[in-house]
């Protein structure tokens, strides 16, 4: 509930341009196949759908890296990351979240690292056992990190450098010698299992810099070679809530925001829980929360624009379930307009929304007001 009129209309316009012109320019020709199987595998983040020959930097590659791993255990990343804390509430040896880095980076690094698929840099430790560093998220990779940083992801599922047996790495790149220590089991692997080649002329390059289409193809072999992964249905399952350990998971507050719920309504394809999370620094409005039969929720963006430049979601009219309980119908009425600096928050208008509850799609018609 948090885009303007304008910003709808241009989103529409741009998913015209995109589905006209399929092949993204800023690709390589042999990556572009490999780019589009990655993303309707569902481990590209849409912000790192472009600039394709850019070198990579850490913070994207973790993004990557999680992305990926939340399509291993067959979750959306939104999912994945709530059942890893919801785990972590549950179970003291499950990894728990760390957050380490002094330097301002995401959730996704904080995962990454809490995992063991990133390590930070310049890291102290003090007398009570507390790391902190930095991670240098705008850095970027070189080729012998990624392929230390695809192993570290490959064992998080289950994969093991057991796994990968092939030519040898020393008598094939004559710059095998240059693989720093820490590195060069991984780059054996990687090599190996044909996740990761050669820069050509017999070098390996190991510390050559990695781009992101490089970084996506290496993922997506990883995900079609490795002994272990989902596309041969050999990973083990990660144990999530219920559904009713979900809601009152919700309920109790992860990091501290319990969602106090205001209606629920109880449907043969999900729980619908309409509320608002509490212990928030500012008021940010209502949400709509779906809570699926196999413990996964769908947080609902329907599109209706904010109240205010702070993004303050406004409450929700008229919510209505239909009789077959598949669809919640509810409107917003703005009586006038709300612009600050030159960009408006939205129109007067009657701001109406269809919400299939099988998918969570939400389909939003506006009828302007007269101001």
């Amino acid at each position: 509930m948090k885009k303007t009129l304008a910003a709808l209309l241009t989103a529409a316009l741009l998913t015209c341009l995109c589905t006209a012109f399929a092949a993204d320019p800023s690709a390589s020709d042999w990556a572009q196949d490999s780019l589009d199987q990655a993303i309707a595998l569902g481990f590209v983040p849409e912000d790192l759908q472009s600039a394709y020959q850019q070198d990579i930097t850490r913070g994207e590659f973790a993004a990557i890296a999680m992305q990926f791993l939340a399509a291993q255990y067959g979750y959306d990343v939104e999912n994945f990351y709530f059942a890893l804390t919801w785990r972590a509430a549950q179970d003291p040896d499950a990894p728990q979240l760390e957050s380490p880095f002094v330097d301002g980076v995401s959730r996704h690094v904080d995962w990454a690292y809490s995992l063991g698929v990133v390590n930070g840099r310049r890291m102290t430790e003090n007398e009570a056992g507390l790391k902190r560093g930095t991670f240098d998220p705008d850095a970027p990779i070189t080729r012998q990190e990624a392929a230390a940083m695809l192993c570290r992801a490959y064992a998080v599922y289950g994969g093991s450098l057991e796994d990968a047996a092939g030519p040898s790495f020393a008598d094939t790149f004559t710059d095998a010698g240059q693989v720093a220590d820490w590195a060069l089991d991984s780059a054996e692997a990687m090599w190996a299992l044909g996740v990761m080649g050669g820069t050509g002329d017999g070098l390996f390059t190991p510390l050559g810099l990695y781009t992101r289409e490089q970084c996506i193809v290496t993922f997506l072999r990883l995900w079609q070679s490795g002994p272990v992964s989902r596309a041969k249905d050999n990973v083990a399952k990660l144990e999530g809530p219920s559904q009713e350990e979900t809601i009152a998971y919700l309920k109790d507050g992860p990091s501290g925001f319990p969602f106090n719920v205001e209606k629920r309504w109880d449907t043969k394809l999900c729980v619908v829980l309409y509320g608002e999370y509490g212990g928030m620094p500012a008021k940010a409005g209502p949400d709509l929360i779906l809570v699926y039969p196999d413990g996964r929720i769908l947080r609902v963006d329907d599109g209706i624009p904010a109240i205010n430049p702070r993004g303050t979601a406004p409450n929700l009219e008229n919510l209505t379930l239909s009789p077959d309980e598949t669809t919640l119908t509810y409107s917003v009425t703005y009586t006038d307009r709300s612009e600050m600096d030159g960009f408006v928050y939205h129109e007067p208008g009657v701001y109406r929304v269809s919400l299939d509850l099988a998918t969570g799609k939400a389909t939003l018609t506006v009828t302007p007001l007269n101001p």
